[in-house]
């Protein structure tokens, strides 16, 4: 009775909703050991002042809170208690609908998903404040990928000169790529959010998680992309990927709380601005207040605009970069021996990389030179490109939705890059990415994978 929760968990069994409390989370055990692990953080350990938004209070921030959409694609082998753990999780970010498509449909391990997520395909108050959720299963059948396709985009527009339609259309029909499969899908979902009316739609994998670190200021997801100015059509989430300290994980969820940060948040803390020769500091090192929706952080502009291709990243963003990368170079080198003993074969290009000799241009300075990248991978295990949320409505009312551009961005309908916001800095959401956590699924991932393989050599 003291918690002050107490009495909201009381509500919530009077009114049928579950709840679990966990007395392991997604915090770190102890922030001043991990602080260098965090942008968030000051060197002391205490929590960053995240800057106020610039906005003023005639520029529409009265508008109702944004409806938002998620949606993933589900491969076999999901268990039932992540589909679970995924669709609640998101209900409490604020995300009003889930969209689940399974694919493999007819796979024989989905009948046990079938039932155990029949309960969340009703609405139900599982968001803040008692928001009405519900989830959507799309069983991705043969008959359902026959109808999508002749429906997609990808395949109505094979003989115009974008690239990308040729190249998806490609890698589903011959290749049977997953990730194309995945933009079918996103494309899919895209048409009915945008039917529905949801502003926004996030596209994850199953074991990712949108991470909001200043839970003042955003609640739930709902309250950052309200503040999303209107000009930004997209938001790209840096992922940090999970670093599991055991190899019986059998929550990741709860069990997990140790990351990699994502090398685009990586800053040097103390490092002394770059002088100019008349003595100015340099455009790149100059104080400016933070904002996390500040021009300078856009990944893309809209309308085929480049990006200045002579601009510095600030000297601490340079100096923390160049760190990591020093440290990658002595990990791959412990890790090379094993791999050269498993007869696993290297990325050659990043190998002729490495035995490239690096020269800087008459314009730079030492800073500029990072050198050869390893020749191996060192530090994420995964991508480490993040994900992207997207609007579903971008331009005149009627225009069809943005297009899917693999797993992790998209283009509007006329193939133009949109503007897109990349989340940095103090308070910035991210995602945190929950990756080959369990060793024992691994290895059944690893068997699948080499299952054909081994089936073609013994054919051939």
């Amino acid at each position: 009775d003291e918690w002050e929760f107490a009495e909201a968990l009381r509500c919530a069994e009077a009114n049928g909703v579950p709840w679990k409390r966990l007395d392991k989370g997604l915090k770190p055990k102890s922030i001043l050991d991990l602080v260098w692990l965090s942008p968030w953080h000051a060197p002391d350990g205490s929590l960053m002042q995240v800057p106020p938004t610039s906005r003023g209070a005639g520029s529409g921030t009265n508008r109702p809170l944004p409806r938002l959409c998620i949606t993933t694609l589900v491969r076999s082998g999901t268990r039932s208690h992540d589909i679970e753990s995924f669709v609640l999780l998101y209900h409490g970010l604020g995300f009003e609908r889930v969209d689940l498509y399974f694919d493999e449909a007819t796979d024989p391990t989905h009948d046990e998903t079938k039932r155990a997520i029949s309960s969340l395909l009703m609405p139900r108050p599982s968001g803040p404040n008692g928001l009405l959720c519900t989830a959507r299963a799309i069983w991705c059948t043969e008959d359902w990928w026959r109808q999508t396709r002749i429906n997609s985009r990808f395949y109505q527009r094979l003989d115009e000169p974008f690239k990308l339609y040729q190249e998806t259309v490609h890698a589903d029909s011959v290749l049977a790529d997953v990730r194309a499969r995945q933009m079918l899908a996103v494309e899919h979902a895209l048409f009915d959010a945008q039917a529905d009316r949801f502003q926004w739609l996030l596209h994850v994998d199953i074991n990712e998680v949108l991470f909001l670190p200043d839970d003042e200021r955003h609640p739930d997801a709902r309250a950052f992309f309200h503040e999303v100015p209107s000009h930004f059509s997209a938001v790209r989430f840096t992922n940090l990927e999970a670093v599991p300290e055991s190899l019986d994980i059998n929550d990741p969820l709860a069990e997990v709380n140790l990351f990699k940060l994502n090398v685009a948040l990586l800053e040097e803390l103390g490092c002394e601005p770059r002088m100019l020769a008349c003595g100015d500091v340099a455009p790149e090192d100059k104080e400016v207040p933070e904002n996390l929706f500040a021009r300078r952080n856009a990944d893309a502009l809209p309308d085929g605009q480049q990006k200045d291709p002579w601009a510095r990243l600030p000297r601490r963003e340079r100096h923390g970069r160049r760190r990591m990368l020093m440290l990658s170079r002595d990990i791959a080198e412990l890790r090379m021996p094993v791999l050269r003993a498993l007869g696993l074969e290297l990325n050659q290009g990043a190998a002729s990389a490495a035995n490239t000799k690096v020269v800087a241009d008459g314009w730079s300075d030492d800073e500029s030179c990072f050198g050869p990248p390893p020749c191996c991978p060192a530090y994420f295990n995964t991508g480490c490109g993040g994900k992207c949320a997207v609007r579903t409505q971008v331009g005149p009312r009627g225009e069809y939705p943005p297009i899917p551009v693999g797993s992790r961005g998209f283009v509007r309908d006329s193939g133009a890059t949109l503007f897109t916001l990349l989340c940095k800095g103090a308070g910035a959401p991210v995602i945190l990415h929950y990756a080959n956590c369990e060793f024992s699924k691994l290895q059944e991932i690893c068997t699948q994978e080499q299952q054909p393989q081994q089936q073609q050599q013994q054919q051939q």
